[in-house]
């Protein structure tokens, strides 16, 4: 090792103790009395680190877990709450609103009232004071499912029913038109009428397989994306058919042929109403009547004229059951 310490002039003695201490020095300042010593220390900090690192990796990682499990557990909990009213009588009442369109008769059965209504139209006000589902269409428009599933996300409660539950003072065409501008009011009947179409899309969703991929679920990622699935599915739009007992349909048979059609297609033809107990499988109430737009002015017959004429035969229908 070259120093200035020494000199040519030093005995050989003297040179190699002085050159041995300064060798000394160096292996202290590696780590030890010897360059073994200072390896060994340096590998035992070495596997310190390595254990701490592990360490707190599995503690994170156990953290992380329950973190998950807790997190896994709330959400599974939201899902059988949101999903409990989708059960066997849901579906079952589900079934048979279908069913009733898709299987209605060509040929009519012949009006008819259920006995606990024959009092006044007012024994039918009260049934439907609650929501209810109501569809108006064509009588054989609901053949396929395609149809029936159309119906329900384009169609609404339209003038017959509107008027029948809030009946008109008479059946002047100016009174009609005043009061079909005050039914149409967006408050008018607000949570009256339950649209089926979130209700087949909510037991859709339920039906999938989405459960089985929550249950099997590991990741906080994969939670996460559920949970943004479960969030747009709108459960709650379907669960409001859960309280729905009561189903309304109108059906328009069609007109003859040779007959014109106003602006809006309505045209003389026999139109049948119905109310059905979805809970008692049962109807209540059925009747067929013919409605005929050559009542109404040329000027509103261009916009109104199936409107009109649905609400004169709700007002007629309620006169006639009062005068039984």
């Amino acid at each position: 090792m070259p120093t200035l310490l020494t000199t040519p002039r030093m005995s050989p003695e003297l040179r190699a103790r002085i050159l041995e201490s300064l060798h000394t020095d160096a292996r202290s300042r590696a780590g030890g009395q010897s360059q073994v010593q200072g390896a060994r220390l340096i590998r035992i900090l070495i596997v310190l680190g390595v254990l701490c690192l592990g360490i707190a990796l599995f503690v994170t990682f156990k953290k992380s877990r329950a973190e998950f499990a807790r997190a896994h557990a709330a959400f599974l909990t939201r899902y059988e709450r949101e999903t409990a009213v989708f059960d066997g009588e849901y579906k079952k009442r589900l079934s048979l609103i279908d069913a009733l369109l898709r299987d209605v008769p060509e040929k009519y059965p012949g009006d008819f009232v259920d006995p606990s209504l024959r009092s006044s139209a007012s024994e039918l006000d009260k049934l439907l004071g609650e929501p209810f589902v109501y569809v108006r269409g064509p009588l054989l428009g609901f053949r396929r499912q395609a149809e029936r599933r159309s119906t329900w996300k384009d169609g609404g409660p339209g003038a017959f029913i509107r008027c029948y539950l809030l009946p008109p003072g008479d059946i002047k065409e100016s009174t009609l038109l005043r009061h079909l501008g005050k039914v149409y009011e967006p408050s008018a009947f607000r949570g009256r009428f339950v649209n089926v179409d979130n209700a087949f899309r909510a037991l859709s969703f339920v039906d999938s397989d989405f459960e089985e991929r929550l249950r099997k679920s590991t990741l906080m990622r994969d939670l996460t994306g559920l949970e943004a699935s479960l969030d747009t599915a709108h459960l709650e739009g379907g669960a409001s058919f859960e309280r729905v007992r009561y189903f309304v349909y109108v059906l328009d048979e069609p007109k003859s042929q040779g007959v014109p059609s106003d602006f809006d297609g309505e045209a003389e033809h026999f139109l049948r109403v119905e109310v059905f107990d979805l809970e008692k499988n049962q109807p209540l109430y059925r009747a067929r009547r013919r409605v005929d737009p050559d009542w109404i002015s040329e000027k509103s017959r261009l916009s109104y004229s199936r409107q009109l004429d649905s609400c004169r035969l709700a007002f007629e229908l309620r006169a006639e059951w009062d005068a039984k």
